[in-house]
């Protein structure tokens, strides 16, 4: 969502989006939570607050917590089901599954990693050299001032 969002802008905008996921509509929300269809309009067009009665019986309805409602990321603040189906129970670890093959590496990657792990101190120093260096003016230069002291080293130990 935007940064600029105010606290009713996005109390309305999660309002309309838990509504939308359950494919319900304003009059729907407005007889389970015991309001009238007004009154969830103007709560989804961020023309009035509902009272905090309200707000505990929607965040009720919907399974979250209050704060939740008012939350840019609604997603991390759903309440779990207490009472899950094995079908929602499946989607649950496909889901989980995928967050995790999404923070695997592939192999480049950890081949890379293990090879800075590998890497002597003087090797790593340069690394972080080079990653804050602005290399667009002469980087040629600036490599080889890098790798100097390295050079040195390599003909030490020769």
């Amino acid at each position: 969502m935007d940064k600029g969002l105010k606290t009713l802008d996005i109390l309305a905008l999660n309002l309309r989006r838990l509504r939308d996921e359950k494919d319900l509509s304003q009059m729907d929300v407005a007889v389970a939570i015991g309001s009238s269809y007004g009154s969830v309009s103007r709560w989804e067009t961020a023309k009035l607050m509902p009272k905090h009665e309200n707000l505990d019986a929607i965040a009720d309805f919907y399974g979250v917590s209050v704060s939740a409602l008012f939350s840019e990321d609604l997603t991390t603040y759903k309440k779990a089901d207490p009472n899950p189906t094995l079908e929602a129970l499946s989607e649950l670890v496909v889901e989980q599954k995928q967050k995790l093959k999404a923070l695997e590496l592939s192999e480049e990657e950890q081949r890379i990693i293990d090879k800075y792990r590998n890497t002597s101190d003087l090797r790593k120093e340069m690394f972080h050299k080079l990653a804050d260096m602005d290399l667009d003016s002469n980087p040629d230069a600036q490599i080889e001032t890098l790798l100097k002291p390295l050079d040195k080293t390599k003909q030490k130990s020769s």
